[in-house]
């Protein structure tokens, strides 16, 4: 039965439950930035290890496999950025002074960039489940809420739902926490009557 269950979720493309317990913000922050972030990555790491990674200035007359040797040693070696309209300096420790290192590392980057976004939902989800308070119910609660604006008596009713639930949280976390932890003497009792 469990089989038939499973692939009847996997036919219709329902084989997890969506948690609303975010707001768009959340959502643009660990899904639709996260999804940019790492379609410029891919592009990013395509051009550099499938594509040419980096154009250098080369003189005129360098033929094509001299192009490509520069283009290689520019990669391996740092760069550096001279605008246009500057000439090119001729004592190398001014050349050096706006050297380019980061651009070998733009993809990692990239990827971190998107994991430090995706991060606090990761963080959310596996503090919510462990909370014994449960915050989707809660967060679909207020989203309610802030839908019944014409609706006082019921908003009143949603808000001291809200406000009781925390409260209950809050008290049950108190008293757990004052009283004594009797579990190893309850163990050890149980575990003497055994022998």
């Amino acid at each position: 039965m469990d089989i038939l269950d499973a692939a009847k979720k996997l036919n219709t493309g329902k084989h997890h439950s969506v948690q609303n317990d975010d707001v768009f913000i959340d959502r643009l922050n660990h899904k639709y930035t996260v999804t940019m972030i790492l379609v410029f990555a891919f592009i990013v790491t395509a051009q550099q290890y499938i594509m040419s990674p980096i154009k250098c200035w080369v003189p005129a007359q360098f033929k094509d496999f001299y192009e490509k040797y520069a283009n290689d040693i520019c990669w391996i070696m740092n760069t550096y950025y001279i605008p246009m309209e500057h000439d090119i300096p001729h004592a190398e420790t001014t050349r050096y002074e706006q050297t380019l290192k980061y651009y070998q590392w733009s993809p990692f980057i990239l990827l971190f960039m998107a994991l430090c976004f995706y991060f606090p939902r990761m963080l959310w989800r596996s503090l919510n489940n462990k909370s014994g308070l449960d915050i989707e119910k809660l967060v679909e609660a207020a989203l309610k809420q802030e839908q019944q604006v014409d609706q006082r008596e019921e908003r009143e009713k949603t808000i001291k739902h809200i406000t009781n639930s925390i409260r209950v949280y809050i008290e049950n976390r108190y008293a757990s926490s004052t009283q004594p932890n009797h579990h190893p003497q309850i163990f050890f009792k149980k575990f003497c009557y055994s022998l």
